[in-house]
């Protein structure tokens, strides 16, 4: 029977405070799991959502980073008394279409895709009775459901918190469904490519701790042919899927996510500018740099300069956004991108870059790659044409 656990602001300073004295990473990995298990208890006892974020809001700035930790944690992972996990997981799937979609996107239940997609992710995290060897196996439970990244960020902790726990009530047949429910945000997602996130629950029996899977392409399969099965009867060929490789706990997969569609998004941007331009991938030298306006502080985009090597014009110019504290992480994945689509003169900036917008056309002022980067080559082989 749970015990009926409230979360005090002085207990979740106290839980903290024992996070961030921990002297050694086994006492950091136990205080975070107490911390987290004290989170869970609140919630699933039935404390109030006003007094549960009375003492989420009376956490000192000091042990803000340490409470994040915590709430993730809480979300990821529930330590069940049989010595088994219960996990929260995402899929990450961006849809590629030129029309608005709704922010919560109904997944068909008329053929057996949830189904296969549920012993796919069985297999890819390695808990069928073959892998585990028969006696502690492990189950799944698929949510069959695409929510936006903005109802996912905006959904009620304790909805998460208990929805791993509905889940093994279901699969033991003591409730019929889930009560889930998503955030409400307004309005359609936008035409472009958009992020949506799947979310289904893994049991780890014990013996057995949760790790993150290698990718699957059987995984991308089945998703793409149940996304496709969904659409295709109100959007016809008019949309392109793009399944992750590989789930992730919630907080982790919401970073994924966010890289899935920095990919797609770029990818389609530089494709557009080869059409638009006539210059393949190859011919083109880039300058990719974080950005930073001259009245603020912080990195604010990630600018992409692509210059044509032959006629030395610019070609375009591309911000994407940044997710991460300064810009690396995006800077690294756009340098990464570009060489992927088989361009070879790139230059990267890791410091932002100040600049202002034109007071004419309210665009930012972006950098262009140095002569030596964007032109290397180029005086060789130009001898050689007559």
């Amino acid at each position: 029977m749970m015990m009926n656990v409230e979360l005090t602001p002085s207990s979740l300073v106290v839980s903290l405070e024992q996070l961030a004295s921990a002297q050694n990473e086994q006492d950091c990995a136990a205080a975070l799991v107490a911390a987290a298990a004290t989170i869970q208890e609140s919630v699933l006892s039935g404390q109030s959502a006003e007094e549960f974020q009375t003492a989420l809001n009376a956490c000192p700035e000091g042990l803000m980073g340490k409470l994040g930790a915590v709430m993730d944690r809480a979300v990821n992972f529930h330590l069940l008394q049989d010595g088994g996990t219960l996990g929260l997981w995402l899929l990450p799937v961006v849809v590629s279409t030129d029309k608005e979609l709704p922010q919560v996107i109904n997944l068909e239940t008329q053929t057996l895709n949830a189904m296969k997609m549920s012993g796919t992710l069985l297999q890819q995290l390695g808990l069928t009775a073959k892998q585990t060897g028969g006696n502690r196996t492990g189950w799944t439970y698929v949510v069959p459901t695409l929510f936006s990244d903005d109802v996912i960020h905006t959904t009620d902790i304790g909805e998460l918190i208990r929805l791993p726990h509905e889940a093994r009530e279901v699969i033991r047949g003591e409730r019929k469904a889930v009560s889930f429910t998503a955030a409400e945000v307004a309005g359609n997602v936008e035409p472009g490519a958009n992020l949506f996130f799947m979310p289904f629950i893994a049991f780890s029996p014990e013996g057995l701790p949760p790790s993150l899977p290698m990718s699957s392409e059987k995984t991308v399969h089945r998703m793409t042919q149940w996304v496709n099965a969904t659409l295709e009867p109100v959007l016809g060929n008019g949309f392109v899927a793009h399944i992750a490789q590989y789930p992730q706990p919630f907080s982790l997969s919401l970073r994924v996510g966010e890289r899935l569609r920095m990919d797609v998004r770029l990818r389609e941007l530089m494709l557009r500018v080869s059409n638009d331009s006539g210059v393949e991938p190859n011919g083109l030298a880039a300058l990719v740099a974080p950005y930073a306006m001259r009245q603020t502080d912080g990195t604010f985009m990630v600018g992409v300069s692509l210059v044509s090597r032959l006629t030395k014009n610019v070609v375009a110019t591309l911000a994407l956004p940044v997710e991460s504290d300064d810009g690396q992480e995006e800077v690294a994945l756009a340098t990464h991108i570009l060489k992927d689509m088989g361009m070879d003169c790139i230059q990267d900036f890791h410091q932002p870059i100040s600049t202002i917008a034109c007071q004419h056309c309210g665009n930012f002022q972006f950098a262009l790659p140095s002569p030596d980067v964007a032109f290397k080559g180029i005086a060789e082989t130009t001898k050689h044409v007559h």
